[in-house]
């Protein structure tokens, strides 16, 4: 074989499913209901009240929590080390450095996450 032989490009055609207003009998038992009437405001209040409504529930954690868990990880351990180290040698200015490196990093990653969350909303 050489490189100049190449396979040949195959193309697939994609297959048209025909949707119709006809539900699988088995999935028609499960819902209890006529597709094509729908529920009664009756039969809707009782299934708000016996299985809640159609949603996920958002679960909010602690800003605070949130933001200390920026600290963590191996990049951070590895700064936060760095950090120890040159306060235990009382090299200031890395300190200060590593110090200032560490809070920025985590204000960027906690103000992008906070940012990211409020576009889904």
């Amino acid at each position: 074989e050489t490189v100049t032989e190449k396979k040949a490009l195959e193309v697939k055609e994609a297959v048209h499913v025909e949707v119709t207003e006809e539900l699988d009998p088995e999935l028609e038992a499960l819902l209890h209901t006529e597709p094509l009437q729908g529920l009664t405001d009756a039969e809707v209040e009782t299934r708000l009240t016996k299985f809640g409504k159609n949603e996920i529930p958002e679960n909010k954690t602690n800003p605070l929590l949130k933001f200390l868990s920026y600290f963590l990880g191996a990049i951070s351990y590895l700064l936060e080390v760095a950090c120890i180290l040159a306060g235990a040698f009382k090299d200031w200015i890395d300190f200060g450095i590593l110090l200032f490196v560490l809070i920025v990093n985590a204000c960027i990653g906690y103000f992008e996450e906070a940012r990211a969350e409020s576009a889904l909303d």
